[in-house]
């Protein structure tokens, strides 16, 4: 399997390094989804992904891990729409 380019282009003084990324925390966060919710983009339910959180925590662990030591994400990453939510603002 080859890895993308990495995508971090700076100096190596700036990269995240040293971050334990804990399977236990990510079983804990994925546990944690509430079922009733609706599938993201992924179309992964939130209901299955609370049914074999504990499987999926340590493979998911090993990819972040993967991804900040090398500094490379997987494609699909940098085309993600990511938009600010804030809850506690009032309308």
């Amino acid at each position: 399997m080859t890895l993308p380019k990495p995508y971090f282009t700076g100096d190596t003084s700036q990269r995240l390094c040293d971050i334990n990324v804990d399977a236990t925390i990510i079983a804990n966060k994925l546990h944690a989804l509430r079922p009733d919710k609706a599938a993201g983009d992924d179309n992964l339910s939130p209901r299955l992904l609370k049914v074999i959180s504990t499987e999926l925590a340590t493979p998911l662990s090993l990819i972040f891990s993967n991804s900040l030591d090398t500094s490379c994400v997987p494609s699909d990453w940098h085309t993600a729409i990511v938009s600010p939510h804030d809850i506690g603002s009032e309308k």
